[in-house]
């Protein structure tokens, strides 16, 4: 047994250890040698520090100096255009270097296994593709590398192989359609999870039906929490396929899914934070029958609801994408340049393609006649094979659903049925549906469940226009266009001039109607078929 430290050498060696502690500044783990800042944004840097440690951070040109207090230390660096590479130093009693820094685009990636799972994971073929990215201005941090140190890597077939695929996939769309701009994608994403695992803390805290539930918020905890706050551009979730493995866990997406967005962007502090939901793929052998139960289809009609409601959410639809016997989908490729693709039109406002699936504007009579008007978003809508739309169902009130005959006509679905008095339909709604709907560039699709409303004109009289050139009116969310004859297409744009819905070759024999999204000031713009335009104002409440 060795002999006791003599008294006066322990006082000693506490005080060199004290001292030595109050000298360990450092940043956040998400910080790094090689990393990306966001862009034309403050840019936040945060550590750790002893109490009343003055700490500086240098990048480039600018300095920023701040206190640290209870632990830890924060500064918001000022905007920076997209550049580099620079230097990053953090100096207190000791100094931390951060060398190859660049400001670009950042992108959260998070998820579960279809946006974890990496470029060398063995149900994939992406070899050739390992071994040509060289792309040194595309760089990744993952905050799970089982066995390895988590740290900032620049893309190489040496490092690649253990990015995440469809965050490879996307970043090089980026990289290769934004002017060499640097492009950083922060991964945080654990396979076979569930949504409430990713709930922040307060959230959790505040959930009534998660009181007690050892799960709830352990994952945020564990890979979220150590990037919260890193200047990111938004967030891309992947995430659903657990949930939807479980009828006791489906019914709740919704709310989870909102709360989810609503907590990120609080922690974030980033209230119009950007956020690119995932939509489910498909597994499983292809539909049959019409009224098939379907806990995929209840996660897709959740993510779709969201983003339909929620500002600055969008859907990324995928349900052509799956496998009849795995989660795993190989299709990452396709995944990834629809979302770069999404966030180039959406984010970045390039034009000159079409970036989101159709989506249904809304579904009512006309007489006998249901009809289903889609907003294209700027294209247009088209069968991938026959003669007819395929995977549409009505039910009555006693919720048998059949097969409805429909026909397309523009960008519009009329649908009849055997059922005396229809209330819901259904288009896409199984584990792996039958569908033959697609928008420009290939897009599915949204797959959606809906009640049938009563006819266009029920109740007009409830709202007035601001500008009577059209005689539109809103009813509820619900744009309601009186048909004078010859109207071709209609876009309906928002305060900023921006489209959010577009219906070509509209058919308009009687009056229209068409669910918007959001709310405030909208312009109806109307083109006739003898070439002429209308325009009209109406407020979405």
């Amino acid at each position: 047994m060795p002999s006791p430290i003599p008294a006066r050498t322990a006082v000693i060696a506490a005080l060199f250890c004290a001292a030595f502690a109050q000298a360990n500044v450092a940043t956040g783990a998400v910080f790094g040698s090689h990393m990306v800042l966001q862009r034309e944004a403050p840019i936040p840097v945060f550590g750790t520090a002893t109490n009343g440690e003055t700490v500086t951070v240098t990048l480039g040109t600018q300095s920023k100096t701040t206190t640290a207090a209870n632990g830890s230390w924060r500064v918001n660096l000022d905007a920076m255009p997209a550049g580099g590479p620079y230097t990053m130093t953090i100096k207190g009693a000791n100094t931390v270097t951060y060398t190859d820094v660049m400001v670009g685009e950042v992108w959260h990636c998070a998820g579960q296994s279809n946006m974890d799972t990496r470029m060398n994971y063995s149900e994939y073929d992406f070899a050739a593709d390992i071994s040509k990215a060289n792309h040194p201005l595309l760089r990744y941090i993952t905050m799970r590398q089982p066995g390895q140190t988590i740290k900032w890597q620049n893309v190489s077939p040496s490092t690649v192989g253990a990015m995440t695929a469809t965050g490879y996939y996307f970043g090089r769309n980026l990289l290769d359609n934004l002017d060499g701009v640097a492009v950083g994608i922060v991964n945080t994403s654990v396979g076979g999870t569930v949504i409430k695992t990713w709930l922040d803390p307060a959230t959790v805290a505040a959930t009534s039906d998660l009181a007690g539930d050892a799960e709830a918020g352990g994952m945020y905890k564990s890979w979220i929490k150590p990037v919260e706050g890193f200047g990111i551009r938004g967030t891309i979730y992947l995430q659903g396929e657990n949930d939807a493995s479980s009828s006791a866990l489906t019914p709740a997406y919704n709310r989870r899914l909102e709360a989810l967005i609503k907590g990120w962007r609080k922690t974030w502090k980033m209230p119009n934070m950007p956020f690119i939901v995932v939509g489910l793929c498909h597994k499983g052998a292809l539909q049959t029958a019409a009224g098939d139960a379907s806990n995929q289809a209840s996660v897709r009609e959740a993510q779709r609801q969201v983003t339909d409601t929620m500002a600055n959410s969008i859907l990324s639809v995928a349900v052509d994408l799956g496998s009849t016997t795995t989660w795993h989908y190989p299709q990452k490729p396709q995944l990834g340049a629809r979302l770069g693709a999404l966030v180039r039109g959406w984010i970045h406002g390039q034009t000159g393609f079409v970036y989101l699936s159709p989506r249904p504007a809304d579904c009512y009579f006309r007489g006998s006649t249901i009809v289903v008007p889609w907003d294209v978003r700027g294209g247009k809508l088209s069968l991938t094979g026959g003669n007819a739309p395929t995977g549409f169902a009505v039910a009555g009130s006693d919720g048998k659903w059949s097969w409805a005959t429909a026909s397309l006509k523009g960008d519009t679905v009329f649908l009849t049925s055997s059922i005396s008095r229809p209330t819901q339909v259904r288009y896409a709604w199984a584990n792996n549906p039958i569908r033959n709907l697609v928008g420009s560039q290939g897009l599915p699709a949204t797959p959606f469940q809906s009640p049938i409303a009563s006819g266009p004109t029920a109740s007009i009289t409830h709202s007035t226009p601001l500008v009577p050139a059209l005689g539109a009116r809103m009813i509820g969310n619900a744009l309601v266009v009186s048909a004078t004859g010859g109207f071709a297409d209609i876009t309906v744009v928002d305060a900023m001039g921006r489209p959010i819905l577009s219906l070509r070759d509209a058919d308009l024999s009687s009056d229209l109607r068409l669910r918007l999204p959001g709310s405030g000031l909208r312009t109806v713009i109307v083109k006739e078929r003898n070439g002429s335009i209308r325009t009209d104002k109406v407020v979405t409440p």
